[in-house]
């Protein structure tokens, strides 16, 4: 659980007063276990902890922060993790951040493949600028930019409720783009996603997602037309199945899995997975409890 401190801090404003900044600690252990039944049982248990350190203000109209993690895992003590924002309704948000080794800073939709990938290293993300619905988001590389690579993202999304759009574009060798429009009418939804390349309009991929909401339970398929497979989701409570479905095959159930995620107090919680991968016949699993604070 979070814990909060107020400092004051003096800020140079018009009136000379002083601006309240919140600080805020917080972190959590994180225990897991691996099955593997060609192994030994449970196999490869790892024990990761974290600290977040975050401070967040406001002033004149103006908001501004940071954090930054430390982390204790495998490989030591990292500290890598860390951005600075500052941002007003009239300009949105830009933050100045290092994105992880999976890439989170400028992935701002998915799309199909997911062909527009985050930015790894130093960048800046500028989000949050929005006008009658339509939204403007940017990422830039500000370290190590190699010709070609990915450097520069750019998105724009379009929500008019029931009814949304969104787009983004990379400069990457010629320029990857993903797409994503959904709609919802009651307890249903549709989406389709769509990922290619600007260099080869014919060469892209689309899916097509479908939600239901019924009995307790949210369901969802995600079907590609091309590749001739679908991903099967449900999940109510702290329980979730999942599969996948390949009708280029005569093994139709290609992958499968089941989950159990649920807090036992506040600030506990476990997690346990069964399931069988697409190209494994052994059962594996894991076993997570995390203690967050």
């Amino acid at each position: 659980k979070m814990k909060k401190f107020f400092v004051a801090t003096s800020a140079l404003v018009a009136a000379g007063s002083a601006a309240a900044l919140e600080v805020t600690l917080g972190g959590q252990i994180e225990f897991d276990t691996k099955l593997d039944t060609s192994a030994s049982g449970f196999t490869g248990a790892t024990v990761d902890a974290s600290l977040t350190v975050s401070a967040a203000g406001e002033s004149m109209g103006w908001t501004y922060g940071g954090s930054f993690v430390i982390k204790d895992d495998s490989n030591g003590i990292d500290a890598s993790t860390a951005e600075i924002y500052f941002g007003g309704d009239f300009m949105g948000k830009i933050t100045a951040k290092t994105g992880d080794s999976s890439g989170s800073c400028g992935d701002f939709i998915a799309g199909h493949d997911d062909n527009v990938s985050g930015i790894v290293g130093e960048c800046i993300e500028w989000t949050g600028l929005d006008l009658a619905g339509f939204s403007v988001s940017a990422a830039a590389a500000i370290n190590s930019v190699a010709p070609g690579a990915e450097s520069v993202n750019v998105a724009g999304e379009y929500d008019l409720g029931i009814f949304s759009i969104g787009a983004e574009l990379d400069n990457n060798d010629g320029g990857n783009y993903d797409i994503d429009a959904s709609t919802s009418v009651g307890t249903t939804s549709v989406a389709i996603g769509a990922s290619g390349t600007l260099d080869d309009i014919a060469d892209f991929g689309y899916d097509v997602t479908v939600g239901l909401d019924v009995l307790g339970w949210a369901a969802e398929a995600k079907i590609d037309p091309v590749d001739k497979d679908a991903e099967l989701s449900a999940e109510a409570g702290c329980f979730e199945a999942k599969a996948t479905l390949d009708g280029n095959t005569g093994k139709l159930v290609k992958s499968w899995e089941f989950i159990y995620d649920c807090p036992l107090h506040e600030g506990f919680e476990i997690k346990a997975s069964v399931g069988q991968a697409a190209s494994d016949a052994d059962l594996t699993g894991v076993l997570e409890a995390t203690v967050a604070f």
